[in-house]
């Protein structure tokens, strides 16, 4: 249903304004390496990507561990979701393929 390079060009980080928190924006995704390739977060794989939602929603993509992870939870006044926590354990286990 999508072109076959949405999703590449979608997750393609642009380098953020200055002055923003835009570090890792992606065409409404957020990637885990910064503009110059360097990685945003160390303990997540290289190529995790995801979506922030209203207060808590997440969908977290990890194509290396072949794992989606969505957090649909409800929680404006969560500080620490530990939903990285959770997609840093998951894509730990092997995924036998």
């Amino acid at each position: 249903m999508l072109p076959a390079d949405w999703m590449k060009e979608t997750t393609s980080v642009v380098a953020a304004s200055e002055g923003t928190d835009d570090e890792g924006y992606a065409a409404g995704w957020r990637a885990n390496v910064r503009a110059d390739g360097s990685v945003i977060d160390a303990a997540l794989p290289a190529d995790t990507y995801d979506a922030r939602g209203h207060d808590g929603q997440r969908i977290v993509v990890v194509p290396s561990a072949k794992l989606v992870v969505v957090r649909l939870g409800f929680s404006p006044d969560a500080e620490d979701l530990r939903v990285n926590d959770l997609v840093k354990t998951l894509a730990a286990i092997p995924t036998g393929g």
